[in-house]
C-alpha cells in the first residue's frame, strides 16, 4: 500500500516556506495596499522601520504562501516590479542589518504616528503668538566708559 506521507517525502521541495520577502519597493507602500495585495497574510513587518519599503509577510502555512506567490507574480508598485522570495526562517530578517542604503533614492524618515504634524504646528503657532514684541529703547541701555 502507498502512504501519502511517503510519496510526499520523495517529492523534491520547491523551497516554499510560510514567509515571503517583498523587495524592490521604491517608495513606502501603505498598509492598505499590502493588505489588498496579500489578503491571506496573517501578519507582515517592515524590514527597515526608517525606510518602510521592503517587508516580510507571514502566512498560515507553506500552501497559503505558495498561492500568494502565484497570485502576486508580476505585481508592480509605482511602475517597478516587486521581487518576491521565500525566506528560510523568520529570524533571517531580524538578524540582517536593519537598513540597506542605496544612492538611487533618498532616505525617508517618518515621524512616529503619535506625533501628528497638525499638533506640532498648533503648538508652534501658540508659542509664536505668546511672544511679546518690545521696541528697543535707549533708556534700558547702560553705557560704561
Amino acid at each position: 500500500m502507498f502512504c501519502l506521507r511517503d510519496i510526499l517525502s520523495q517529492i523534491p521541495t520547491d523551497g516554499a516556506t510560510k514567509w515571503i520577502r517583498v523587495e524592490n519597493v521604491i517608495s513606502p507602500m501603505p498598509a492598505s495596499d499590502v493588505v489588498k495585495n496579500f489578503p491571506d497574510a496573517i501578519s507582515w513587518r517592515y524590514i527597515c522601520h526608517k525606510k518602510r519599503t521592503d517587508y516580510v509577510l507571514t502566512f498560515q502555512s507553506e500552501c497559503f504562501a505558495r498561492m500568494a506567490m502565484k497570485k502576486a507574480n508580476g505585481l508592480t508598485h509605482l511602475g517597478e516590479k516587486l521581487k518576491l522570495t521565500f525566506m528560510k526562517d523568520e529570524e533571517d530578517f531580524v538578524a540582517a542589518p536593519l537598513c540597506r542604503l542605496t544612492s538611487a533614492y533618498p532616505q525617508l524618515h517618518f515621524v512616529p504616528p503619535e506625533f501628528s504634524y497638525q499638533a506640532r504646528r498648533t503648538e508652534a503657532d501658540r508659542l509664536v503668538a505668546s511672544l511679546v514684541v518690545q521696541q528697543p529703547t535707549n533708556q534700558s541701555w547702560v553705557d560704561i566708559y
